[in-house]
Formats: C-alpha cells, sequence, structure tokens
C-alpha cells in the first residue's frame, strides 16, 4: 500500500527534480520505476505531477526495504547540490541560506497546496527546520545535509538531527523537524 501522498492532487515540481533522481545513486534499479509511472524523456524545464514521483517512491519502499534509508537521504544529497536556488546563496552566510530555504522549497512546488517548510534560527549556528511535506523524511534530511555540504565554507563541521521529541510526518506526526548544528 502507497505510504506518501500529496496534500492536493495539483501539487507540481520542475523536471529537473526528476532527472535528479534519475541520476541518483544506483540509477539502473530506480529507471523501471520512471517506465512504470510513464515518466521518461523528462523536459527539465517542464512541470509534472508530484504524485507520481511519490509513486515512484512508494515503489522503492516496497522493492528495497532495508537500502530505502540510504537511498533516500542520497537522492535528497544529490537534489540538493542540483536544486534552483537564488543566485545571492553563493556569497549568504550559511545561516542566510538556511533561513532561506522556504524559497528554495516554493522554487521547487507549485500547486494549491504542497505543504510547508519553516526555518527558523535557534542560535547564530543552529537551525530548526519545520516540514510539512509529501516526499519522505529521509529525503529532507539529505537535502539539508547536501546544502549545508554545499554552501558552509570548506571544513565546517556540521551534523543534523530528527527532533526527537516530536514525532516525524513519517510516523505519525503533524510535521518533520530536522536540527541543523554547526562550528
Amino acid at each position: 500500500m502507497a505510504r506518501y501522498h500529496v496534500f492536493s492532487t495539483d501539487h507540481e515540481i520542475p523536471g529537473k527534480i526528476l532527472i535528479d533522481l534519475e541520476n541518483a545513486v544506483e540509477s539502473e534499479d530506480i529507471i523501471p520505476f520512471f517506465t512504470k509511472h510513464g515518466m521518461t524523456n523528462i523536459d527539465p524545464q517542464a512541470w509534472y505531477p508530484m504524485q507520481k514521483l511519490l509513486d515512484i517512491y512508494n515503489d522503492m519502499v516496497d522493492s528495497r526495504n532495508a537500502s530505502t534509508m540510504f537511498d533516500f537521504v542520497s537522492i535528497g544529497m544529490k537534489e540538493a547540490e542540483q536544486a534552483i536556488v537564488p543566485s545571492q546563496f553563493q556569497t549568504m552566510p550559511l545561516l542566510e541560506i538556511l533561513k532561506s530555504v522556504t524559497s528554495v522549497f516554493d522554487l521547487n512546488n507549485r500547486g494549491t497546496d504542497y505543504g510547508s517548510c519553516v526555518a527558523e534560527a535557534v542560535t547564530d549556528k543552529h537551525m530548526k527546520i519545520t516540514l510539512r511535506a509529501a516526499t519522505p523524511d529521509d529525503i529532507w534530511y539529505g537535502v539539508f545535509y547536501g546544502f549545508v555540504r554545499r554552501f558552509a565554507p570548506k571544513g565546517t563541521q556540521f551534523s543534523l538531527r530528527y527532533d526527537p521529541d516530536i514525532p516525524r510526518r513519517e510516523n505519525g506526526g503533524e510535521v518533520t523537524i530536522i536540527h541543523i548544528t554547526w562550528d
């Protein structure tokens, strides 16, 4: 039975995200899912129904079991590497970039209700990200890991963790909270 569903049927994402998934770790295992769901010859500039991507993720969960967490984190990291971001991210401090993730979330989603992403600075070296997203939590973990790796100054030590006191969306919670800290 499918686990991931859109909040509204008009939720769409750019084709570039689908292409990133095709290029992710073990892509030869993912391609049959794209074919099954009619997602071939992806145009990176076009917009596609998010539920088709979620159907691919559902198939991955059904077929991979133990290795899915690693796959989803890797996919998220790949998405962060190639995400459409404002050009000023190249020169902004990490704290300001992480405060701006809502704009990146909005650039890569459209529709009546595609969820939300709220970034809150707890300190100047600690961000709290609150997500209401249809995609797997581990993809978001990978996205934020990839963002920090992409935009933090070289040599920055950092860590990410799910909030241990709030149930994640995948565990029945309303939202998923990820804490990001760095030196």
